[in-house]
């Protein structure tokens, strides 16, 4: 005769994955029954959704900072439950900044299931530097006016990545006094903080000759000649010049805004000297060649291009 199935369970959800045992019943028109089984297996072959956003961390005062999951997580979910999330990288420092670090959230859902999103973190840095200046005396020559260095007055100023910048570059004094210099210092992400130095102008001494050319009073440093070439060049030039005596020799190279690009001391010999320089890696541009020795001391205009 006719007979009508019923099955049970015949509904399953995310509490029923792996194996279920249902029941298949079937009665006919007269009231008898007869039942089987069957096991039926309930899968989970949906990843999660894996939603990133993009956020914007701040150094501390060590110059690191760290990226949390929450930080990048914007709301991802899944149809079961998320069992973990993982990010690729959670330390970042002052090598990052301006530049934006792209960050892989991983989800993984209670079934095993994977997926991702990439996040991209931009690094910043708000701390200004700390500005220490140091007072100096310096004296005039007969050769000609007094100069002092931001970058060496405020050498003791720090930051919690570094300093980049000094501001003035230089200041030149021609007459004797004391003076209150204002020094500017920036780090690489443009925090600024200023202090004072307060530098002492001596007058020249009696005698009509400087200190440092007292082995050689008849040297003027005027006459002793100096020329950087070629000029432009690529970053392979050369810097010749005289020098009255064996002696140490600072070389000094500023961008325009007024950063320190190279700093560095040679052994010169009395009379002719030439100095090779390879400056490669430098972006085209002009920058301020400072030369210093003792008593003569003498700046110039260097063209790097490509």
């Amino acid at each position: 005769c006719s007979f009508t199935l019923t099955l049970s369970p015949n509904v399953f959800n995310c509490s029923s994955i792996g194996n279920n045992v249902v029941t298949l019943k079937a009665t006919d028109n007269g009231g008898n029954t007869a039942t089987c089984t069957a096991r039926v297996t309930v899968r989970d072959a949906s990843g999660p959704t894996a939603l990133c956003k993009n956020p914007t961390i701040f150094l501390n005062n060590v110059g690191q900072a760290t990226l949390s999951i929450a930080d990048v997580n914007n709301g991802s979910a899944d149809n079961c439950g998320i069992g973990s999330m993982s990010i690729n990288k959670t330390m970042f420092n002052c090598s990052e900044i301006g530049s934006t670090q792209p960050v892989t959230l991983t989800l993984t859902d209670v079934n095993g299931n994977t997926s991702s999103c990439i996040s991209n973190v931009t690094v910043k840095d708000v701390i200004t530097p700390t500005a220490v200046c140091e007072n100096v005396t310096v004296g005039l020559s007969n050769n000609g006016p007094a100069i002092v260095y931001g970058a060496d007055l405020a050498i003791e100023s720090t930051d919690n990545c570094s300093i980049w910048s000094y501001s003035p570059i230089a200041k030149i004094y021609s007459a004797p006094g004391t003076y209150n210099l204002s020094i500017t210092v920036k780090d690489w992400s443009g925090n600024a903080a200023t202090c004072v130095s307060v530098v002492v102008v001596e007058a020249p001494s009696p005698s009509g000759s400087t200190q440092e050319y007292a082995e050689r009073s008849d040297v003027n440093a005027a006459d002793l000649t100096h020329n950087v070439y070629p000029n432009p060049s690529t970053g392979d030039f050369a810097i010749a010049f005289e020098l009255p005596t064996e002696q140490t020799v600072l070389i000094k190279l500023f961008d325009l805004q007024g950063r320190v690009v190279l700093n560095q001391e040679f052994q010169g010999t009395a009379g002719e000297n030439t100095l090779p320089m390879g400056l490669y890696g430098l972006s085209s541009g002009v920058y301020l060649l400072d030369f210093q020795s003792r008593g003569f001391n003498w700046r110039t205009k260097v063209v790097i291009q490509e």
